[in-house]
This record gives C-alpha cells, structure tokens and sequence, in this order.
C-alpha cells in the first residue's frame, strides 16, 4: 500500500517517469534485437500495460478513492516484479549476447544458428553461461511475463467486493 499510495506519487510521479524511461529506453535500444527481438516487443508492450495500470490507479487517488488502490496493492506490487525482473533478465542477455557473438565466430558458426550455439554452448563453458543467460530471459518474458496481464486487469477492475461483505451482527 505504501507504495503505491506515497511512493509512486513521491515528488509529482519523478521515480515512476524515471522508471519509465530506464524500461522504455532500454526496449527502444533492442527493438529488433536479432536473438531477443521477440522477447523486447513483449516487454515493451507490458512495459504499455503497466503504464495503463499506473494511469488508472492516479485516476482513482484523483477521486480520493484510496480501496482500489489498497486493494490492488498486492498484485500491483506483483506485476511490477514481473516487469522489473524481465528486464533484469533481458539486460543480461543483450550483455551476454555481445559476449557470445564473437565467440560464436572464433568458432566459425553463426550466432543466429540456434542448433550451432546449442552444439557449441555443449563444448564450451563459457559459452554455455553465455547461452543460459540468454535462455532464462526468453524462458521468463514466455512463461512468466504474459502473468503481468492479469494481475494488471485484476487492479483495474475497481472491483471492491471484498469490502461489500456482510459480517454476522454481535447477538
């Protein structure tokens, strides 16, 4: 709750546009990445989706409405972490990427060629690091990230029912 209610607003929104801009700025830089392109275009978009979501929670802390915010605290504190870890993973992979592709030529195969950096990853430990950073990155933007949409839908419901319960009366 605290952060959505004090820190996101903190100093007229500057940490959330500083957020912004770091994930936005990052997507634009690898915007058809030639191993993660596809991974980058997902993220861009949940990085879209969270914006929608930070919109819709301003609006409600503009009426005063403080439940929706509350009550979406858990999931929005969920989706961020789903957001925020994509691009731990995905920054890791674009380093190991320009670490892997000059290895990937000392050993005279295209990067590009999956079966050959699979092949070669088995022969080279370093190359299998490389890969596996590259590898847990597309794993998590196409088994974990695509979660970031329901949590993101679960707070904008406004959905207050939680707090319309009926409770048994003291008798």
């Amino acid at each position: 709750m605290d952060l959505i209610a004090r820190k996101l607003p903190a100093k007229g929104g500057v940490n959330v546009m500083a957020l912004t801009q770091l994930l936005m700025g990052f997507a634009k830089e690898n915007a058809g990445h030639a191993i993660l392109g596809k991974q980058v275009e997902a993220f861009q978009k949940a990085c879209g989706e969270w914006g929608k979501v930070n919109g819709f929670l301003m609006q409600a802390a503009g009426k005063r409405d403080m439940l929706t915010p509350l009550l979406g605290a858990t999931n929005y504190l969920a989706l961020m972490g789903d957001l925020v870890t994509s691009y731990v993973l995905l920054h890791q992979a674009t380093v190991a990427w320009r670490k892997l592709e000059p290895l990937c030529k000392e050993a005279g195969i295209d990067g590009t060629d999956m079966a050959a950096v699979i092949k070669l990853a088995g022969e080279n430990a370093e190359v299998r690091f490389l890969l596996g950073k590259v590898k847990t990155a597309q794993f998590f933007v196409a088994h974990e990230l695509p979660n970031l949409y329901a949590k993101a839908a679960s707070v904008m419901s406004g959905d207050q029912s939680s707090m319309e319960m009926l409770w048994e009366a003291d008798e």
